[in-house]
């Protein structure tokens, strides 16, 4: 933004000298010496984004704590819910280029969980392990269809977060080792 500024004429002796403001011709705005306060910078709005260590973290965590609840609580749904909440989450949240190792561990991430949580909960000796094992199975036939969901969900997301992009570098990465 540009300001045209005049001088008046010096003033004739015997008058006071005084410093004349500056006259502002028609069509600018403001003098250049009056300035606008600059605007505060808003901070820039930075999604949060986590490696696919983290994700995969935070999937084992929610597993276990959605099957404490689940045992303590006995609602089996909330098991499966947890998994598939935190699954599509943490396919939402997770670096691009870490995607590939985030899609093919929520399962593996699951029974992880579930399988500390039913440690936790077992009681001890033979019987506990015995215990111990036929919850777990249970526990995965209740929620083999909130795993298979869960994982499509994952992969459905990861797909139009750029998945295909990345396993097409891991091939190439594959074939210049080869030679």
């Amino acid at each position: 933004m540009s300001y045209v500024t005049e001088r008046r004429a010096a003033p004739v002796r015997g008058e006071q000298q005084r410093a004349a403001p500056p006259r502002i011709r028609r069509g600018s705005e403001q003098p250049p010496h009056v300035r606008r306060a600059a605007k505060p910078s808003t901070p820039t709005y930075q999604p949060l984004r986590l490696t696919a260590r983290g994700a995969i973290t935070g999937i084992v965590a929610v597993s276990l704590v959605s099957t404490l609840i689940s045992v303590w609580s006995g609602a089996p749904i909330v098991s499966g819910l947890g998994f598939f909440v935190a699954s599509v989450f943490a396919a939402f949240f997770t670096r691009v280029k870490d995607l590939l190792p985030m899609c093919v561990c929520p399962p593996v991430a699951y029974l992880g969980g579930a399988l500390v949580a039913l440690a936790l909960t077992s009681a001890g000796g033979d019987e506990g392990a015995r215990s111990a094992l036929l919850s777990l199975m249970m526990l995965l036939a209740g929620a083999a269809p909130w795993l298979f969901f869960g994982t499509s969900a994952v992969l459905v997301i990861a797909v139009f977060r750029g998945l295909p992009r990345q396993i097409g570098r891991f091939r190439a990465d594959l074939r210049k080792d080869r030679s």
